[in-house]
C-alpha cells in the first residue's frame, strides 16, 4: 500500500495541471481500495478507475455494497 501511495503521489505532483489523472484504486480488499481511492483524491486525481473482485463469482448483492463504501 505504502508503495502505490507514493507512486500515486509522486505522479500526481509531476503532472499536476498537464494530464487529465486517472488511478486504479480496486482491489481484493474493499478497505484498501477506500483508502487507496481517498490517497489519490486528496492528491488532486480527476477520476478513479475501480474494479471489483474478479476472481470469483460473487453475489450481485456484493458487488453493490463493494461499490458503494467506495464511493
Amino acid at each position: 500500500m505504502s508503495f502505490k501511495k507514493t507512486t500515486f503521489s509522486f505522479v500526481a505532483e509531476y503532472a499536476k495541471g498537464r494530464f487529465t489523472l486517472f488511478a486504479g484504486t480496486g482491489g481484493m480488499d474493499v478497505r484498501e481500495s477506500i483508502e487507496l481511492t481517498q490517497h489519490v483524491q486528496k492528491c488532486g486525481f480527476d477520476a478513479a478507475v475501480v474494479m471489483c473482485p474478479y476472481c470469483f463469482e460473487l453475489p450481485e448483492s456484493y458487488i453493490q455494497d463493494y461499490f458503494s463504501r467506495i464511493a
